[in-house]
């Protein structure tokens, strides 16, 4: 229960946290809820967390912005990532830099398509960012865990 809580309130914070101009390098903003929850999915195993941490990141993303179409994409697309996030075959690592990518690159792409305007150098900038984030958000917890890190995570 405290970890869902914990868990909870830091998704509230992250979306207060994403909305800071300090975060943005030229007009690229990283997207920290979707990097959370995707690093959160390499650890949380159960379907029934995964959804409603999402559920809870929709609704907090909901309050801040509205609800949009955006939203839709993003959680359908969060569905899909924790999918094939179980099936991946590689280190956790790896698997996170390849379904944040994936999910970078069609987010992007689907919130453009209306505007008949993808500007590919963008989404490449984003996608760069939000993989350096995830990068270094999950080294530090590769050093908090330990040696004993692969364990831990096959354990759930």
């Amino acid at each position: 229960m405290k970890i869902f809580v914990l868990v909870s309130f830091l998704l509230i914070y992250l979306t207060i946290f994403q909305g800071q101009s300090f975060l943005q390098i030229e007009f690229i903003q990283p997207n920290l809820i979707l990097i959370f929850l995707i690093i959160l999915g390499i650890f949380v195993k159960k379907w029934f967390l995964r959804f409603l941490f999402s559920i809870i990141s929709l609704i907090s993303l909901s309050i801040s912005t509205g609800w949009v179409l955006d939203l839709i994409y993003f959680e359908i697309l969060l569905i899909f990532t924790f999918l094939i996030l179980d099936y991946l075959p590689w280190y956790p690592i790896i698997n996170i830099i390849f379904s944040l990518s994936l999910n970078t690159i069609f987010f992007n792409i689907l919130i453009n398509l209306g505007e008949y305007k993808i500007n590919f150098y963008s989404i490449m900038l984003e996608l760069i960012y939000n993989n350096l984030i995830a990068v270094v958000v999950f080294g530090m917890i590769y050093i908090y865990l330990g040696q004993n890190f692969y364990e831990k995570i096959r354990r759930n």
